[in-house]
């Protein structure tokens, strides 16, 4: 789930365990003018967390308007939240 406020941007992330278990143990931002790009660091967790659920959440302070939230792992991006698709 993505939130949108005046001075922060909220991600939620539902990680559903599975074998092995991806952890969320932490991330860092960067805006440049109104897009936002999130980079998310996880550990591999085999069995440790089996039939848990975990949800993690960031809550990421902001400057004007985001326009674009781009997610970045590698040396891949992916656009996860644009305000022209929202209507907003």
């Amino acid at each position: 789930m993505i939130e949108i406020g005046e001075n922060e941007v909220t991600l939620s992330c539902f990680n559903p365990s599975s074998f092995p278990a991806g952890v969320i143990i932490g991330h860092i931002s960067k805006q440049e003018g109104d897009t936002l790009y999130v980079g998310v660091k996880y550990r591999i967790l085999i069995g440790a967390f089996l039939g848990d659920d975990m949800t993690s959440e960031f809550r990421l302070p902001v400057e004007g308007q985001v326009n674009q939230i781009v997610l970045k792992g590698g040396n891949e991006e992916r656009i996860v939240w644009n305000r022209e698709d929202m209507g907003k």
